[in-house]
């Protein structure tokens, strides 16, 4: 078998004679593609997605079986081999509970979807890939919740664009940093709502309790007190807005003199 291909294999219920429910065969492989997009991220180093997966093989005859192989898109780096050895090196790290301190929070909860979980009509769901088998037989979201741990907390700021306002069932926003997390998902008050829907575009400077996992860098949610706007682009002022401010200054520096002075000046 190619290295950049594995097998799936499920095992349906005995009360449906071994035979594998749509709802639970579609649900599963949505979870998958998720958990696959974010370990392309993660080995690509970008969220551009650089791999294709495509069904090589699909059969249904004790028990039902699907092959998978991630095609490497045009003008990518080959990454589809690395790619399915972090995706069993997770899994593995997962099922065994060592290593996993390597991955993040998010990148762990996606795989947390693969297990049994509660309302899948699977007794059993089997990873093979070149004689590595890794076999599923419980549900995984306690597992993954363990691990990550609970939330710690701390007061803090982040600066990002904020976007994709949800007001329904809870009051919340997303920021998207310019360097650190991909984003950070942020809780506010009905106080602030004002301030929200005015910010929307824009850069922004959000102080609050800042929400971290035990194994990640960056927090990955932040309960609001305060949400600082910054001036949108168009808002700013162009070189011709300030063109001739300061001509009514008189300098008796020649212009080399001056800057040599303001660096003396912040030198000592």
């Amino acid at each position: 078998m190619n290295k950049n291909i594995f097998k799936i294999v499920f095992e349906g219920s005995p009360s449906d004679e071994g035979d594998v429910r749509l709802h639970s065969f579609s649900r599963f492989l949505y979870s998958l593609e998720r958990a696959l997009g974010e370990v392309d991220k993660r080995v690509a180093k970008g969220d551009d997605e650089t791999v294709v997966y495509r069904i090589t093989d699909l059969t249904h005859s004790s028990p039902a079986t699907v092959e998978i192989q991630a095609t490497t898109l045009k003008g990518s780096e080959d990454v589809g081999v690395a790619i399915c050895n972090e995706f069993f090196d997770i899994l593995g790290s997962i099922e065994s509970g060592t290593g996993y301190e390597r991955y993040n929070s998010s990148l762990l909860s996606e795989f947390a979807a693969l297990g049994l979980k509660p309302g899948y009509a699977f007794s059993k769901v089997s990873f093979r890939r070149n004689g590595t088998r890794l076999d599923l037989v419980r549900d995984l979201t306690p597992i993954v919740n363990n691990l990550i741990g609970p939330d710690e907390l701390s007061t803090g700021s982040v600066v990002g664009r904020l976007e994709a306002i949800n007001v329904h069932s809870e009051r919340r926003f997303t920021i998207y940093p310019s360097a650190g997390p991909s984003m950070v998902q942020c809780i506010f008050p009905a106080t602030l709502m004002e301030e929200a829907i005015k910010a929307f575009g824009s850069n922004v400077k959000v102080e609050g309790k800042l929400r971290y996992k035990k194994i990640d860098i960056h927090p990955h949610r932040i309960d609001v007190d305060s949400i600082e706007a910054y001036p949108r682009n168009d808002e700013l002022p162009s070189f011709f807005d300030i063109e001739g401010a300061w001509a009514h200054v008189k300098f008796d520096l020649s212009p080399v003199a001056l800057v040599r002075r303001l660096r003396e000046s912040k030198a000592g």
